[in-house]
């Protein structure tokens, strides 16, 4: 059942019940109570992306009055923008490389588990 099914199957049984006698289930009553504390959580977060972003766009602002003042055109930038981004290629390559490197060396001590001998008595000899 879908959180949104859940809630409408609650306010059903809410309805459906005389004024005086409403009550909910113990597991319903911790869900709703579970599914508000996760509303403000989310809402939380919100507010605190909608500050990031503000700052962020801020600090882009006195960039460019900063840039516009000295006469530096964005281009001057372009080569720096280039090269972050070539490193952060790099490093995305240089995770994904040390995952397999890892993955291949599991995969050799498994099968060296079938043998008397390990990576370093290999490798001492």
């Amino acid at each position: 059942m879908t959180d949104k099914e859940r809630l409408e199957e609650i306010k059903k049984v809410i309805e459906s019940q005389k004024e005086s006698v409403r009550k909910l289930s113990v597991n319903d009553a911790k869900w709703l109570i579970q599914e508000a504390k996760e509303k403000q959580r989310l809402k939380e977060r919100v507010q605190e992306m909608a500050h990031v972003i503000k700052v962020k766009n801020k600090e882009m602002r006195e960039l460019s009055n900063f840039l516009k003042q000295r006469n530096i055109p964005l281009k001057e930038l372009s080569p720096l923008i280039t090269v972050m981004h070539h490193v952060q290629e790099l490093e995305k390559e240089n995770k994904t490389l040390k995952a397999i490197s890892q993955a291949k060396s599991e995969e050799m001590n498994g099968l060296l588990e079938h043998f008397d001998t390990s990576w370093e008595e290999i490798f001492d000899e």
